[in-house]
């Protein structure tokens, strides 16, 4: 496997076992794969989220994972929802897994598609009113995960030296500006420690700076 490869995987390994541990991530692609392409992006690494479909439970469900280059080869931090046999990260061939070669692209043009799944992501930490709230044990289990990718993913920008190329990437302070609304937010502040360490909010006040930021 090429170095750019070897240095993916680890840090996406990483990034899973910080997130979310040993839970199953479902329902966690998207909050998952955003960020690590964030990264990848100002790692100047090329890539693409991939939205698309597989089915769980006999049921079709929207799935989102990362093409690297036209050879099939992918990264999906969240395949153990489809089946817990499977490591935490799944790197290679799309067609070489039994499970991914399941996942059906969806064939649009990725662009028009993205504000769309972003408008939801953010809606959920931002709290808009207008949406379809979803139940509230799951809401904060989704702010939470999202609150803690955040930091890793702060961790990250901090230890490869990023944080430069993060101030002029349009791409990635839209990210952390639903993360800076939810840390100015006492209440869900204060439920987040429930079941993050005080530790986990290390990056907390400079997230909150990053949202200033038009």
């Amino acid at each position: 496997m090429e170095n750019k490869y070897i240095l993916i995987k680890e840090i996406a390994e990483d990034f899973v076992f910080q997130t979310y541990n040993n839970e199953i991530p479902d329902g966690y692609c998207f909050s998952l794969c955003y960020p690590l392409s964030i990264l990848f992006s100002l790692m100047e690494i090329e890539h693409e989220i991939t939205i698309g479909k597989s089915r769980k439970n006999n049921i079709e469900v929207s799935h989102f994972w990362i093409t690297f280059d036209n050879n099939g080869i992918i990264l999906d931090p969240a395949i153990k929802q489809f089946n817990q046999n499977e490591s935490s990260v799944y790197l290679g061939d799309i067609q070489k897994n039994e499970t991914t070669n399941r996942y059906i692209k969806i064939e649009n043009n990725g662009d028009e598609i993205f504000p769309n799944i972003y408008k939801l992501w953010a809606d959920l930490l931002y709290q808009h009113k207008h949406r379809i709230p979803l139940p509230i044990d799951l809401e904060k289990k989704l702010i939470t995960l999202n609150v803690t990718a955040s930091q890793v993913l702060f961790y990250y920008i901090n230890k490869l030296a990023l944080k430069e190329m993060l101030l002029k990437s349009k791409y990635g302070l839209s990210y952390f500006k639903p993360i800076s609304f939810v840390f100015k937010q006492k209440n869900l502040v204060d439920e987040i420690l429930i079941s993050l360490n005080q530790t986990s909010l290390k990056y907390k006040d400079e997230i909150i700076e990053l949202g200033i930021i038009p």
